[in-house]
């Protein structure tokens, strides 16, 4: 395919309404604070309720 048809394909691409939200992986404090000031949402295998905020009454 011919560089200009590409090009012209990507140009007229959808571009969604808003940015797709950013989640930070990773575990301990850095990584917490890392999602809270640059991301939209923080994953983690190791839930940990001092991190995240969760009362220790509500957590599982």
């Amino acid at each position: 395919m011919h560089p200009a048809v590409i090009a012209q394909a990507a140009a007229s691409s959808a571009v969604p309404d808003s940015p797709p939200p950013i989640y930070v992986s990773g575990f301990g404090p850095k990584s917490a604070e890392l999602a809270g000031r640059i991301g939209d949402g923080y994953i983690t295998t190791a839930p940990d309720t001092e991190l995240i905020g969760v009362p220790e009454s509500q957590s599982p």
